[in-house]
């Protein structure tokens, strides 16, 4: 069965993390004044949202691919809804605008889209996740060439101050294909293990 691991090491100098698979790194942070975050990256629910709109976006693409129609350009905007304590993401709204380059209506793709998307199909049916503690000295894989990021090297060491800035490249696009993603039951959301 295939599988997908990632790796998270804090970063030095803050008490924000560094993502990363293969050559792809994103940092994951806690809003500036909470619990020691300083928004330099993203959040739990934030990453949720993207890993909900970004595969989704792929998988625009595959339909794409795989029924031969060419697409432009594709929107996607992504609203997790929170509540209770602990925090649990109850909902999530997905608004998608995808053009073909021949201009013809690009809800068929949608639909695929929506049947073959692993997040959302993964949220709707519930995914076990397993917590175990390594043990000491045995969790931290960073050291071994071959799991370390390729842009460890460009972290600084534990003495200096991260120079990490805010960046904010997202841009507002009014969208023309609304769908929702449905709450799950609890019932069918806690997956037993």
């Amino acid at each position: 069965m295939p599988s997908v691991s990632v790796e998270l090491r804090n970063i030095a100098g803050t008490e924000a993390a560094l993502g990363w698979a293969g050559a792809h790194t994103a940092v994951i942070d806690r809003p500036e004044g909470r619990a020691g975050g300083r928004g330099l990256g993203f959040n739990g629910a934030q990453l949720l949202a993207l890993t909900i709109g970004g595969c989704f976006c792929n998988d625009l693409r595959y339909v794409a691919h795989a029924t031969g129609v060419e697409l432009g350009a594709i929107s996607v905007s992504v609203t997790v809804e929170l509540e209770g304590g602990p925090i649990l993401a109850t909902a999530a709204t997905m608004v998608v605008c995808c053009e073909t380059l021949d201009g013809s209506s690009a809800e068929s793709i949608i639909e695929k889209a929506k049947a073959v998307c692993m997040a959302m199909n993964s949220l709707r049916r519930g995914v076990c996740v397993k917590v175990r503690t390594a043990a000491q000295g045995q969790g931290l894989t960073s050291h071994h060439p071959s799991r370390r990021s390729p842009h460890a090297a460009a972290l600084p060491p534990a003495t200096e101050q991260a120079p990490f800035q805010k960046n904010n490249l997202l841009t507002e696009r009014k969208p023309n294909v609304f769908f929702g993603i449905h709450k799950v039951a609890e019932t069918d959301a806690l997956a037993e293990c």
